[in-house]
């Protein structure tokens, strides 16, 4: 929102220095060495005017690169915790078989419910 209300103003600005220098020139079209005093005035306000110009200009910079900034910080922070939940869940997944101690003897009555389940017997196994 406050770069958006610069940049208004920095078109706006601009449009009035372009102006300035098409006013300075009509008026004083040689550049003559002896100015008038609207002149000198018309010149004075002019350099403000483009010292403003460039003042908003390296601030519209400054505010860009903070917003690129903290875009980036959002989205790793995004990345971090959507990390964490995933690495949590596989956690949790995997809980159970982690605590549950296996005996040698209870591993090999597991093997065998499996081959007699999927239909193979023991004895084909040799």
């Amino acid at each position: 929102a406050v770069v958006s209300t610069q940049s208004g103003h920095y078109g706006r600005d601009k449009r009035f220095l372009g102006k300035a220098k098409q006013v300075i020139k009509a008026i004083d079209p040689k550049g003559s060495q002896s100015p008038s005093p609207d002149t000198a005035a018309l010149r004075k306000q002019l350099a403000e005017k483009e010292r403003a110009l460039m003042r908003m200009e390296e601030e519209a910079e400054r505010l860009k690169t903070a917003r690129e900034r903290e875009e980036r910080m959002v989205l790793s922070a995004w990345y971090e915790m959507g990390m964490h939940v995933h690495k949590k869940g596989l956690e949790e997944r995997l809980q159970p078989q982690m605590n549950s101690p296996r005996s040698l003897l209870s591993q090999k009555r597991g093997d065998m419910r499996r081959s007699t389940v999927s239909g193979k017997s023991s004895s084909t196994m040799r």
